[in-house]
């Protein structure tokens, strides 16, 4: 009898022997991923604690990326505007328009010393630039981007420059923030001076190179019937505006050209005066266009006369 017990005690061992077998030995499993129970959950919370804080440096690193951009646009550096970025935005504040507008014109001056010449006359309060930038900070809020504020900055110079500093507004019949309102200026689609038309208006000296800061609108000018305005040969500068296709001097001193520059950048150039060129039509002469020196207007791009 009791070897009949020890006989199914052994196979009961057995089996339970053959069963431990079967199963996956755990210790086993997690030392061939290299962890143990404790360090997985350690790693899982690291794992995630990584990962927010990762985020929240991206985040905080965009947030600085913005406020740095919004601190360029919108604030000068210093009253000078040798740090001011180079378009205003919808900034009403005078100081942001008088550096911004000083900015640019000390950088044309830098880059172009041959056009604007190497004397910065901003800094002379009583020369016609200086109250030419008086005049345009006095228009304030109704200044909305730097290309406004140049043009205005432009025209007042010019006025001031052929008036002799004498006339507040005597080429301009009137002086609202919209120029494209005055008498005098045309403006293209986008609002940027197209044509100037100062005829007749009794003005004396040189075409200043203030007018330069046009070239990437000005197709027309005319100042004929302003007869001591002038000199021996039209500013070479004018050769250099890209899209200026029509002058007309007659009636004034001027005399000639420097070179056939001007006349040599395309068959739709113009020029209504008394002396001799390529591209020179005579004053009171109709050319070939059925367009004559003597008409206000001016030819547009594409060759035809606005009136």
């Amino acid at each position: 009898m009791m070897r009949n017990d020890e006989a199914t005690f052994q196979t009961e061992e057995k089996k339970v022997d053959d069963n431990d077998h079967s199963l996956p030995d755990i210790d086993a499993l997690k030392a061939s991923v290299g962890v143990t129970g404790s360090s997985a959950v350690k790693a899982h919370r690291c794992s995630h604690k990584c990962l927010v804080g990762t985020s929240i440096t991206q985040l905080l690193l965009i947030l600085g990326l913005i406020t740095a951009l919004i601190l360029l646009l919108f604030i000068p550096k210093d009253s000078q505007g040798d740090n001011v970025v180079t378009q205003l935005r919808y900034s009403t504040d005078t100081d942001h328009i008088r550096a911004s507008v000083v900015k640019h014109v000390r950088r044309m001056h830098r880059d172009h010393p041959e056009i604007m010449g190497d004397t910065y006359a901003l800094e002379d309060r009583k020369s016609p630039q200086s109250k030419a930038l008086q005049k345009t900070v006095q228009f304030g809020d109704k200044i909305k981007n730097l290309s406004m504020a140049i043009t205005h900055y432009t025209l007042w110079s010019i006025n001031y420059e052929l008036s002799s500093g004498t006339s507040t507004s005597g080429m301009w019949s009137n002086d609202d923030a919209d120029i494209c309102l005055w008498v005098g200026v045309r403006c293209n689609n986008e609002g940027k001076v197209a044509v100037l038309d100062i005829e007749d208006k009794g003005m004396e000296g040189e075409l200043p190179a203030e007018l330069w800061l046009l070239k990437d609108s000005l197709t027309g000018i005319s100042i004929k019937d302003n007869a001591n305005m002038g000199r021996p040969a039209l500013p070479t500068f004018l050769y250099k505006m890209p899209e200026l296709n029509y002058i007309n001097v007659c009636g004034t001193s001027y005399g000639g050209l420097y070179s056939s520059t001007f006349c040599e950048r395309g068959t739709n150039k113009r020029i209504y005066a008394d002396f001799d060129c390529d591209c020179c039509v005579a004053c009171g002469v109709i050319d070939e266009r059925g367009s004559s020196s003597i008409e206000s207007g001016y030819v547009d791009e594409d060759g035809d006369r606005t009136v």
